[in-house]
């Protein structure tokens, strides 16, 4: 797996989607057509921070799962 960079201005791109409407299973594009992930989990949290993972599948696996399961099916 290799790993992904991206530049200053793709990370501000980035930040500046969490205020998007995203729903568990969208697709993540950057305004290029770079596409980020999938929208696998939604986190809202009781004091209101809402959390988004994104993955490279719609399948979220914790990162403390065996490695088996984190590994692509």
């Amino acid at each position: 797996m290799s790993l992904r960079y991206y530049s200053d201005k793709e990370h501000v791109e980035i930040a500046a989607k969490e205020y998007e409407d995203w729903k568990l299973g969208y697709d993540v594009y950057l305004e290029n057509g770079k596409f980020l992930g999938i929208i696998s989990q939604v986190i809202n949290n009781p004091s209101g921070e809402q959390s988004f993972v994104i993955t490279h599948t719609d399948r979220f696996v914790s990162p403390v799962a065996p490695l088996p399961e984190r590994l692509v099916r």
